[in-house]
């Protein structure tokens, strides 16, 4: 991270041990502690983890109503969204009456998990292959192989060491070991907060699900593994597009993967237009690379240049860490570009990444807001 980040977890144990209200909890936390410690240190981030649905709601809640009618007056400390350039609030208004009207979904990639320390792309095959003892010579000539047949060539190496089927198993163990680590990273769990009913993504690992469960009480519903499972048509769903970890043997990396897949994924991509035709979808971390997701978007943009004399809809937006006018250019006319940084913005990728972050905490607040459940509640008096 461009800054350092200080997390506060308000968990249910200490909201009941507090013998205030927790809406009071709520108010002092922020105005008194929250504020002021993060403007005086000045290099420092600060969240806020809220594990019961009413508290988080109620301190949206607050925060919007300072940042919208006290701060315009008392303008002590800036808000936590004032890094972000007007364009980008009046995006995340426009997403949040989205999904509001309940017509927005999402699809994050790699990008969402690169801050749990999970390693990149080429950083997932230079762990398989130096598990299979490849030496930096080979490694160096691996480089100038076609992306899916970089780690056609790994698994051939662990079939040669280990015999056909076992050498395949392992070689699908051994991705899901190398996605695997205990934490969800700030990301993961901001996503959560959005609170979105149909998820997708060609991540392994399952981060999401893990930030899910952290605070709700039922499971999210995995597809397609749990299609078969009783009593679940009602649950939030996350569609694993490339295999989940859960499942190593339905993991796509190489050629022969994705040859099958091609083969067998119809119900998959029908799922995927579906969203691409009835919902808008944000993708975030993301880079529209895979040919599955290209063959989507062009059959549905095919279908609705038929069907309208003129097509102004847009399928989705596309939230970029740097402004990249060329991609724009390419993508424009299926999806709204929106990037954190322009190209004549000053700061890093670290930077940009720090505002996706914040502007997703901006997205989840104006998502939120009137969410007024707690307001019948005597511990949430605010």
């Amino acid at each position: 991270r461009s800054k350092p980040l200080a997390s506060l977890f308000l968990t249910n144990e200490i909201m009941a041990l507090n013998p205030l209200d927790d809406g009071t909890i709520i108010n002092d936390l922020l105005h008194d502690i929250i504020y002021p410690f993060a403007y005086n240190t000045g290099n420092i981030d600060v969240s806020v983890n809220i594990e019961n649905h009413l508290a988080y709601y109620a301190a949206q809640y607050q925060r919007w109503r300072w940042i919208e009618h006290e701060y315009p007056t008392q303008n002590k400390y800036p808000h936590s969204f004032a890094s972000l350039r007007p364009d980008l609030h009046e995006t995340g208004k426009k997403l949040a009456s989205l999904k509001n009207a309940d017509v927005l979904s999402l699809f994050f990639g790699a990008g969402v998990s690169m801050n749990a320390n999970l390693p990149s792309w080429q950083g997932l095959l230079n762990k398989l292959a130096t598990f299979i003892e490849m030496n930096e010579n080979e490694l160096h000539n691996l480089s100038s192989f076609n992306i899916l047949d970089q780690p056609t060539i790994i698994e051939k190496r662990f079939v040669a060491k280990y015999g056909d089927d076992k050498g395949k198993s392992m070689f699908k163990q051994q991705i899901a070991d190398a996605v695997q680590t205990p934490y969800f990273a700030l990301t993961h769990a901001l996503l959560v907060g959005l609170n979105l009913n149909e998820v997708v993504t060609t991540n392994y690992e399952c981060l999401y699900e893990r930030a899910f469960e952290s605070v709700n009480e039922k499971q999210i519903r995995t597809l397609p593994q749990d299609l078969g499972k009783k009593d679940q048509e009602r649950m939030p769903w996350i569609l694993k597009f490339h295999g989940t970890t859960t499942y190593p043997d339905s993991i796509i990396l190489t050629r022969e993967d994705y040859i099958k897949y091609n083969a067998n994924s119809s119900a998959m991509m029908g799922v995927l237009e579906s969203l691409l035709i009835t919902k808008h979808l944000l993708f975030i971390g993301f880079s529209l690379t895979d040919d599955h997701l290209f063959d989507a978007c062009q059959a549905i943009k095919d279908l609705l240049d038929a069907s309208y004399s003129t097509n102004e809809r847009k399928m989705g937006s596309v939230l970029m860490l740097k402004e990249n006018k060329m991609f724009k250019e390419q993508w424009q006319s299926m999806f709204d570009i929106v990037s954190m940084q322009n190209e004549d913005e000053p700061g890093d990728t670290s930077e940009a990444a720090r505002k996706l972050e914040i502007f997703i905490d901006y997205l989840g607040m104006q998502i939120t807001k009137k969410n007024c459940k707690f307001l019948l509640k005597e511990e949430y008096d605010i």
